[in-house]
């Protein structure tokens, strides 16, 4: 949470200035820009700018009407603080590195960072994910942005953030990457951050009082981006959040990195090997089936499903979120899913397995879209489900595993953790409401296809599903 101020300085002397001649250059867009991505060379500028002033280092000349914006470039041969203000977040040593990550995600088609991208329809799979961050945290503004040569380009966004280039120089997720170790940023009132207290997009629009962005991770350990969330007030968070929004960027990742899963997996790409080089997250990993479940309500609701979760039950997305698992699964007994076992389990914060197949209503469902010479192998199928808290542990043994700051506290600190103890009637809905949002009720369901038991067809289900 302290001032970075310390960090060497990262920049070169002639990517801002024309050392020969002593003529002032451009500054790059990106770092002077306001919010609407507009260009306003002017903006931040000191007050006493008006006349041009010089200063020389071993590298040259400058020549700037503004010396707060070369106070940076001084900064090593000086021993002046690194002007973030100025400069934006520092890039990391192993900033080359990382960009031929990025890169190599750009070449395999998985990430598009240019016009067309910004007019593209959202990802239905992110947007889902996005939104439901701004569910569970109940953020007005969500976001997932990637990290280019300093740039910060906004991928997909729900909220007050849009689609596009962001200026680094205002960048708050620019700063995950300053960190040693791989850990999720919280900032809980920005105004008592020193980074940030003269950030323009906390001083003026949006005004950004808290903020939690937590790094996507490649499969070669280098961070790409960010999934993050912002408010307009301060905010207290806990461990047990930052662990669900870990999880979540471990499913961004996955879906950014499924193209270059599969050319890695069907044939040898030489230049995708050595700009990934060894892999932490296994290549097996792109296909687990993932579903995220509120165990607080009747039922079980189903928050968010990824591809392949869809591509295993044979249900579309738009079909499955939102509805319950009451309705969608049973044992091979016929109950339905869950029962009370996994509700007192789910209470405890345990992990269970549950060997399990598509209720009858849902077979049904699914016989009716099937032309009548066709065979449904949906009553037959076989699922083994891992029910996994989301707020305590990684999402599976494929996640490369993110770090949570201590300063961060582990006890559960908003009014949503409240018991029913004492509570008042009237106030029980807001409870209930409160109780749906709670970190520790989130639970990861991952689903396993059991092999050869897809040609059972319906009867075999249905003959053993009460009515």
């Amino acid at each position: 949470m302290g001032n970075q101020a310390s960090l060497p300085c990262c920049h070169a002397a002639a990517d801002k200035y024309e050392l020969p001649g002593g003529h002032k250059t451009e500054v790059k867009a990106d770092e002077v820009a306001p919010a609407d991505g507009v260009s306003a060379k002017g903006e931040g500028h000191h007050p006493d700018s008006s006349q041009s002033q010089t200063f020389s280092n071993g590298n040259g000349t400058f020549v700037t009407s503004d010396p707060m914006e070369v106070a940076p470039e001084l900064a090593p041969q000086q021993g002046l603080p690194y002007q973030f203000h100025v400069c934006g977040p520092p890039p990391p040593p192993c900033d080359d590195m990382r960009l031929r990550t990025i890169n190599a995600l750009k070449s395999a088609g998985s990430v598009r960072m240019d016009a067309e991208a910004i007019d593209a329809p959202p990802d239905p799979e992110i947007a889902s994910i996005l939104k439901l961050v701004q569910s569970i945290f109940e953020a007005p503004a969500a976001l997932v942005a990637l990290f280019d040569d300093r740039r910060i380009f906004i991928r997909d966004a729900e909220g007050a953030f849009q689609r596009g280039d962001f200026p680094w120089r205002w960048s708050f997720c620019g700063w995950t990457m300053a960190s040693k170790n791989d850990q999720i940023m919280v900032i809980p009132d920005a105004l008592k951050d020193a980074r940030f207290c003269n950030n323009a997009m906390v001083k003026s629009g949006p005004g950004v009082r808290f903020y939690c962005g937590t790094p996507l991770l490649a499969s070669n350990g280098h961070r790409i981006g960010t999934l993050c969330f912002a408010d307009t007030k301060p905010r207290e968070f806990d461990a047990s959040r930052c662990v669900v929004l870990n999880n979540l960027a471990e499913l961004v990742v996955r879906h950014l990195e499924k193209d270059i899963a599969l050319q890695l997996r069907a044939h040898d790409n030489n230049s995708l090997a050595a700009a990934y080089g060894n892999l932490r997250r296994t290549l097996d990993c792109f296909d687990h089936c993932v579903t995220l479940l509120d165990t607080g309500t009747p039922g079980w609701r189903i928050l968010f499903v990824n591809n392949p979760c869809c591509k295993a039950l044979g249900i579309d997305r738009d079909s499955l979120q939102g509805s319950f698992l009451s309705r969608l699964l049973a044992e091979k007994d016929g109950a339905m899913l869950p029962t009370d076992e996994h509700q007192v389990a789910a209470d405890k914060g345990e992990e269970f397995q549950v060997t399990a197949r598509l209720s009858r209503v849902v077979v049904e469902e699914l016989d009716r879209k099937i032309s009548q010479t066709e065979q449904s192998t949906a009553g037959g199928q076989r699922f083994i489900l891992t029910f996994r808290p989301a707020s305590r542990e990684d999402l599976d043994e494929g996640t490369i595993s993110i770090g949570v700051p201590s300063f961060i506290p582990v006890a559960k600190k908003a009014q949503e953790e409240r018991t029913d103890e004492g509570a008042s009637t009237s106030s029980s809905e807001a409870e209930s409401h409160a109780q749906q949002r709670r970190p520790d009720k989130l639970y990861f369901m991952l689903l396993q296809v059991l092999a050869g038991r897809g040609q059972g067809g319906r009867g075999e289900a249905a003959k053993h599903e009460e009515a």
